[in-house]
């Protein structure tokens, strides 16, 4: 980190560099008494520094049983929550991206009322553009998959005129309850033959519609905590 002259070390805490205008040191980066990486305390000069006011990184402060993802045990702070990052981090001006207001006389973006975090804890991703905050997309989206309905007349189907036969017992009983449903009966023997002629003429299809469903769409994914520097 040289802008021209040595970088001064002060008992080996903050690294330091000469401001713009030469007249004096600015601290920049340590590594604190919990092995975190500290910012120095930010002038106005430095909200756009190392890392700037409003950046927003993925935070996961602690380590896996494998390298397949085993169970993840977090070694960071308290407990695995916002609460327990937020603990952590708010005094080096971090702050986990949870919706919340925020009201900072030392940030240059949180320094009044109705002014709130944004919201990366409902399985939300980032995606670069031209301008930012515009939100969209879902996780899941209900859907249907609906085959075409075709009519299908007879010279398209390629059926020849045919007929279905049946044989049924006797003059009475079955017969007697079936012929009332068959076109034409043709034949009442003991083992009479009933029949119908049914030829390809009459339209019909088949088309169908899928009851609709949320499908979840997501790729794999790893959680963590997104925060964003306040101040």
């Amino acid at each position: 980190m040289r802008d021209g002259t040595d970088p001064l070390i002060n008992n080996n805490t903050f690294i330091k560099s000469r401001n713009a205008a030469g007249t004096g040191n600015v601290n920049l980066i340590r590594a604190n008494s919990s092995n975190l990486i500290e910012l120095g305390v930010a002038p106005a000069a430095q909200t756009y520094g190392f890392c700037p006011v409003g950046s927003v990184v993925a935070f996961m402060p602690g380590s896996f049983a494998n390298g397949s993802n085993g169970t993840y045990t977090f070694r960071l702070g308290s407990a695995n929550t916002v609460a327990a990052i937020n603990t952590l981090l708010n005094t080096y001006g971090w702050y986990v991206c949870n919706g919340a207001a925020l009201n900072l006389a030392t940030s240059p973006i949180f320094n009044g009322a109705s002014r709130y975090l944004p919201n990366l804890t409902d399985d939300r991703f980032l995606m670069g553009d031209t301008t930012a905050g515009t939100i969209g997309g879902a996780n899941t989206m209900a859907h249907t998959h609906t085959t075409g309905s075709v009519t299908l007349t007879a010279a398209q189907s390629g059926l020849p005129n045919h007929d279905h036969y049946l044989k049924a017992g006797g003059s009475s009983g079955i017969y007697a309850g079936l012929a009332g449903h068959i076109d034409n009966p043709i034949d009442r023997g003991t083992f009479g033959i009933i029949g119908g002629a049914k030829n390809a003429s009459e339209a019909h299809n088949h088309g169908t519609t899928g009851a609709a469903s949320n499908t979840e769409n997501r790729p794999l994914y790893m959680q963590c905590f997104y925060i964003m520097r306040v101040f």
